[in-house]
């Protein structure tokens, strides 16, 4: 349920476009690229700032229900709820 999308809005709160991860948990803004927790789809997508997809991280399951997001120095850090 929820309307399951990440909607870009200008600081004035004008709405630009929307992302649409299948079930986004947490963003966070990697130089000119957005990356998305997909949380039942236990991956990472990654989008352009024109909401384009671009790749995603761990389809085949190796992240376990990726939910909070940091980046820093290069690195993407997930916490994650499911345990392998």
């Amino acid at each position: 349920c929820g309307n399951r999308r990440i909607q870009l809005l200008t600081f004035a709160g004008k709405f630009v476009r929307s992302i649409l991860p299948s079930s986004p948990r947490h963003l966070c803004v990697v130089g000119s690229e957005i990356v998305v927790s997909n949380f039942s789809e236990d991956s990472l997508g990654v989008y352009s700032v024109d909401g384009e997809f671009v790749r995603a991280f761990g389809v085949d399951g190796e992240i376990g229900r990726p939910s909070y997001l940091c980046a820093m120095e290069g690195n993407i850090y997930a916490s994650y709820t499911r345990h392998h």
